[in-house]
């Protein structure tokens, strides 16, 4: 109900073209998006409890908050990371996954949203829907600092502005929920909005710089560094009028930059290991402990070769299989091999079902000049993806849809564009690399559709905004009537 009041509040305060009750009908659809997560993950994919990464961060923060009421000092101590040794962790977390197995460094985007999650237990009674409602609102806080900045720039009704910001399905499905996708909505929001928003003082917007900054930078980095190569590009494309020479001239040295810089750890080298942790993923599988430095990793096609006790976590080889072996510290690096101990046991480190989403992507195995031929398949992948299959999900055919939505949006953008300034101009192709970077990086890294359609979330965010800034309404629905007629 508090939720519900604030939204009333931001109708009335920020909205007042609009009626006072819109913006409090909105957030509950939102919810029914929110609700609608939920159950797929509580009943679809979880047998009764809130599953994957959803789960996991509940689960993880409920540990976390549990430890607040035995010693207050050591909650404090793992919260803000101060001691990582694994003696004093396991005492309170020996049980959570993603917080115990994650690097313990604070920009860590995994353990910042159990952070988050760990804060709102406080006042959540543990009842999971309730950090969905919380988290739900600062996403569609975000939405609405857009759309105050657009609502004087874009032709579009407001009523039709508000809707298209607010009830994107794929937006509004995974910007409801206790992920990082939330809040990166708010962060980026804040960000675009202090960055392109020249109505808003000067303290309005160094307040929304940092404050977008800091969200960015704790839930997803790598968003935050596409903003601020895009920012690099807007200062960049006052020196030329032709903003398709500006984009070309700005990419062709920020590529030859990247070749020729030593930086401590490679563009290359950071995507190419994310690349193999995703193909990790992808593929599945039995990892097991071959010795202290060592994995066997046995294919999921070949997991009925082991019996595997689970509430033991130890696997006992039945028969001769073909598998890797790799160093725990290098999952990418593996070397096949034939593990024939028919009857030993080897404990079990990760036992995952293979992705029933599987994307085929070129592997860039820390070759450069790959990384950036793996451009155009990248982009590909990253909005038209999931191309439809028999075997798929009825929820990814429906993402495929909505993608054909957004190739129509933008045809009918192009159709009926209305004239720009060279200003306007510059803020357009500035969005367009900030949505391309984010859908590059997403490409190249992601071999599951299912991951594809989540993390590409901030990039359809800004497709929208360039479609509202970038269509004449006028012109549109003159056409429309005059096809009516």
């Amino acid at each position: 109900m508090f939720t519900l009041y604030l939204s009333y509040r931001i109708s009335k305060k920020f909205i007042p073209e609009l009626p006072s009750y819109t913006t409090p009908i909105l957030f509950i659809i939102k919810l029914c998006f929110a609700y609608t997560f939920y159950h797929i993950y509580t009943y679809h994919d979880g047998n009764g409890y809130l599953s994957l990464d959803a789960g996991v961060y509940f689960e993880d923060s409920k540990a976390l908050y549990n430890v607040f009421f035995e010693s207050k000092k050591d909650f404090f101590t793992i919260f803000f990371g101060l001691n990582e040794n694994p003696d004093f962790l396991n005492q309170y977390l020996e049980d959570t996954t993603h917080w115990i197995l994650s690097e313990p460094k604070f920009i860590n985007d995994t353990r910042n949203i159990i952070r988050l999650n760990t804060l709102i237990h406080f006042m959540s009674n543990q009842v999971a829907f309730v950090h969905f409602i919380c988290i739900s609102f600062l996403s569609f806080i975000g939405l609405i600092e857009i759309f105050q900045w657009l609502k004087n720039k874009s032709s579009l009704p407001p009523i039709v502005l508000l809707l298209i910001l607010t009830l994107a399905p794929s937006l509004a499905f995974w910007s409801s929920n206790n992920l990082k996708e939330p809040m990166l909505i708010l962060g980026v929001a804040l960000l675009i909005r202090a960055f392109f928003d020249t109505d808003l003082s000067l303290k309005k917007r160094i307040f929304r710089i940092i404050l977008g900054l800091l969200i960015s930078l704790l839930f997803k980095p790598y968003v935050l560094i596409s903003f601020l190569v895009a920012t690099l590009f807007f200062i960049f494309s006052e020196i030329y009028k032709n903003q398709w020479i500006n984009l070309l001239v700005f990419s062709a040295i920020g590529i030859l930059f990247l070749y020729f810089t030593n930086l401590s750890t490679p563009i290359t080298n950071v995507i190419s290991d994310k690349q193999y942790d995703f193909m990790n993923v992808r593929e599945g599988g039995l990892y097991v402990e071959a010795d202290e430095k060592h994995f066997y990793h046995i294919p999921y096609k070949d997991i009925d070769k082991f019996e595997i006790n689970e509430k033991e976590e130890i696997a006992t080889q039945l028969q001769k299989v073909d598998g890797y072996i790799l160093l725990k510290t290098s999952n990418y690096k593996r070397t096949p091999v034939s593990i024939d101990n028919i009857g030993e046991s080897f404990p079990i480190y990760l036992l995952m079902e293979e992705a029933k989403s599987k994307v085929d992507i070129t592997y860039i195995h820390y070759d450069y000049w790959q990384l950036v031929k793996n451009i155009p398949e990248a982009i590909f992948n990253s909005f038209l993806q999931p191309i439809p299959r028999k075997d798929q999900s009825k929820l990814l055919i429906l993402s495929f849809i909505e993608n054909l939505g957004y190739l129509l949006m933008m045809g009918i953008m192009i159709i009926f564009r209305k004239k720009c300034t060279h200003q306007e101009n510059r803020r357009l192709f500035t969005l367009l690399l900030f949505a391309g970077l984010i859908a590059a990086i997403v490409g190249w890294t992601s071999p599951i559709s299912g991951a594809i359609v989540r993390y590409i979330i901030p990039a359809k965010l800004v497709l929208l905004i360039i479609f509202a800034l970038q269509i004449d309404f006028d012109k549109l629905r003159n056409k429309l009537n005059t096809i009516k007629s």
